[in-house]
């Protein structure tokens, strides 16, 4: 899997938009304890491009995840794994990839 540079990116707007540097992506999710961004290929294939773990000291402000990545390709889809407390009240399983409906982006 290729490595891409990541940086902290920021929490407003949510989803996914273009950067100078890269894409930065968004997240709201207030009780997740690990989030991965997940990279796939714009015809939605199950293999990932990139999975990036984010730093809940790094990549979280309040109840928003984010980060930016650079040197994507030209055109690709992303979704989310995320972890977190199991209750009654929550739904987490870190198995299930989680796709923004809006997902399909082109870079740059």
């Amino acid at each position: 899997m290729p490595t891409f540079p990541t940086s902290r990116g920021r929490p407003l707007p949510l989803g996914a938009s273009a950067a100078p540097d890269g894409v930065n992506f968004a997240l709201l999710c207030r009780h997740g304890r690990t989030v991965h961004l997940v990279i796939l290929p714009p015809e939605g294939g199950s293999k990932p491009i990139a999975e990036i773990e984010l730093d809940p000291k790094r990549n979280r402000t309040g109840d928003h995840w984010h980060v930016r990545v650079g040197d994507l390709p030209d055109a690709f889809t992303y979704g989310w794994r995320v972890d977190g407390p199991r209750g009654a009240r929550t739904r987490f399983d870190p198995s299930r990839l989680l796709l923004d409906p809006a997902a399909s982006m082109l870079s740059g």
